[in-house]
């Protein structure tokens, strides 16, 4: 808005204005008689979004979104104005201004406040109505109702509920002398807001001068915004396989109500949505942004995929929306253990490795690797005995155990003694490839013979300590039960 401003006097000249010659320079324009002295009223000319429930994009508005615009008004001409007041109409669905995209509604409101830089000099006041908003859009678009004076109801008392109101109106008191500026700061939201949807704001202003030059306007400023709103929806998934990845061998989650959330980087929770019983969810509009998809109460589960990186507009499905969670399996706990064996190849040692250690497994139903099936079957051999052998023996069903073999010939190095000790480790893999290891020490017994003074007795060897008890099996006895050894290896005692 401008008012032509002529600065003359008789000994000048020069020519009036060269607006419209095409002919004149920048030079000559800017040295004639006429300029043009601002009366600024920015109205919503700055937008400033503010982080509510997602980071703002320059230039967008997300569905929920608070934006803060500023309108300010200053006086840079050279005459005052009596009488200022700015009417804002907040932005509504179908607007003649291009908003769309509210599902009929419109923006809400939030707060407002509005001051002079002098407010000592011309406090503000502002005032509520919450008549229809064409019907105040069709009052300030009349030709000298501009500060909607008529066909609209204001009161300066605020609703109590600021979401009823569908336009402001700030009145400087006291006009605007020259020099004079403030501001007004209004905070709004848009509920709901489409992919495609736009919020355009403009103010009508009603300015008249004390001299004549009067300046009025329906639409002073404007500042568009389109909507940042994004559509995301998908699928959760259970890696029931533990391949890490969303594959043939996973589930989907059950049906949840309320069990999935969308979360902004601060880790604010946007909004909530329910799973389908085919494991699908779709959320509300949201502002694009970076969010993360998880479960609101994943206990027992891990989250292995649900990062979404969103552009305005735009609209995100699966695949590329997939949440993949993996069931926790705690890591294994082996204990180390100790065997005994004796010299005799033919009678090796079973040993239960896995008895006395805590092993987890999954536990939900299609998993695999769960407890008694082949895949969490992983006990293994990691280092053989020095003397002996180790050797997984397969079992059908549950854990596999390790079979110990004592060396077919004593150990020279142990000539001298009745026993020595072996050792071996094993390993167990849970599901998500932790593997843990255990030592197991297997005390090894020198052949003992056994000699009984009758004629019935026989020699055996036994693979037991130097004291036991020992029944013979010769078909031949008929007396002799059992003998108890006592000195080893040269006799025994019998009874």
């Amino acid at each position: 808005m401008a008012a032509t401003v002529v600065i003359d006097s008789p000994s000048d000249g020069s020519v009036v204005s060269y607006e419209g010659n095409t002919q004149a320079s920048a030079t000559a324009k800017a040295q004639d008689k006429t300029y043009l002295p601002q009366l600024v009223t920015a109205g919503a000319a700055v937008f400033k979004n503010q982080k509510i429930a997602s980071t703002a994009t320059p230039g967008y508005v997300g569905p929920g979104e608070e934006m803060a615009y500023t309108i300010s008004f200053a006086n840079a001409s050279i005459k005052n104005f009596t009488s200022a007041q700015f009417v804002d109409v907040l932005p509504f669905d179908g607007d003649n201004r291009g908003s769309t995209g509210f599902g009929g509604s419109k923006v809400e409101l939030k707060s407002v406040s509005a001051s002079m830089a002098a407010p000592s000099v011309a406090p503000v006041t502002i005032e509520y109505t919450t008549d229809p908003a064409v019907q105040v859009q069709t009052a300030v678009a009349t030709a000298g109702n501009e500060n909607a004076a008529t066909g609209v109801s204001w009161t300066a008392t605020a609703p109590a509920n600021l979401k009823t109101v569908t336009a402001l109106r700030f009145t400087v008191e006291g006009g605007m002398p020259i020099g004079a500026s403030g501001s007004a700061l209004v905070k709004v939201s848009a509920p709901s807001l489409a992919l495609d949807g736009k919020v355009n704001n403009t103010i009508s202003s009603w300015l008249i001068a004390e001299t004549g030059g009067d300046l009025k306007s329906s639409a002073a400023s404007s500042s568009p915004l389109k909507s940042s709103a994004v559509n995301i929806s998908g699928k959760v998934y259970r890696d029931l396989n533990f391949d890490g990845s969303v594959s043939a061998g996973d589930s989907t989650w059950p049906a949840t109500t309320a069990g999935l959330e969308l979360v902004a980087p601060d880790g604010t929770v946007v909004t909530t949505t329910d799973i389908a019983a085919d494991g699908t969810y779709q959320f509300p509009l949201v502002g694009a942004d970076t969010y993360q998809v998880r479960l609101k109460t994943p206990t027992g589960w891990k989250k292995l995929a649900g990062s979404i990186v969103t552009e305005p507009g735009q609209t995100y499905q699966s695949p590329a929306t997939d949440v993949l969670y993996q069931e926790e399996v705690a890591d294994p706990i082996l204990v180390d253990k100790t065997a005994a064996a004796g010299m005799t190849a033919s009678t090796p040692v079973l040993i239960d490795v896995a008895a006395g250690d805590t092993l987890a497994y999954p536990v939900t139903a299609g998993s695999i690797a769960m407890a008694g099936t082949t895949a969490a079957n992983t006990i293994a051999v990691e280092s053989q005995p020095t003397h002996g052998t180790a050797q997984v023996q397969l079992a059908t069903s549950g854990l596999s155990k390790i079979q110990y073999t004592a060396p077919a010939t004593w150990p020279a190095e142990y000539a001298d003694q009745a026993s020595f000790v072996d050792s071996f480790t094993y390993s167990w893999t849970n599901v998500l490839g932790v593997k843990k290891t255990a030592t197991v020490e297997v005390t090894v017994y020198k052949p003992i013979t056994v000699t009984f003074a009758t004629p019935e007795a026989a020699s055996k060897t036994i693979g037991e300590k130097a004291t036991a008890t020992y029944t013979p099996t010769l078909t031949t006895d008929s007396g002799l039960k059992s003998a108890t050894v006592t000195t080893a290896p040269e006799r025994g005692r019998w009874r």
